[in-house]
């Protein structure tokens, strides 16, 4: 690890349309866009279906997971880019730990 890189969590509700045997594979995915980035993947939550306090884009019910990385702050404005656009992703967070 560089003196530049800095630890991040991710957080993020995946679509409740996502069929269960599909969610590691989507988890894999965000991993995938992690790392493509440049980013190191320290930890990773298995997604788990959870009810909303609140509707987040009309649905009630997601799946959350969660993954802390090591990266770079450069790499971290491509993600969020990437993120922005990725389909079945309902909202994302990435905050600086």
């Amino acid at each position: 690890m560089t003196s530049e890189n800095r630890k991040y969590e991710l957080a993020y509700l995946l679509s409740p349309n996502v069929p269960e045997e599909e969610v590691l594979a989507w988890a894999g995915k965000l991993a995938r866009l992690i790392e493509d980035a440049g980013g190191i993947i320290r930890r990773q939550e298995t997604p788990a279906k959870r009810r909303l306090a609140f509707p987040v884009k009309k649905e009630r019910n997601a799946y959350l997971g969660w993954t802390t990385l090591t990266a770079a702050p450069e790499a971290i404005a491509g993600l969020e880019k990437k993120l922005k656009t990725t389909e079945n992703l309902l909202r994302h967070i990435v905050v600086a730990e």
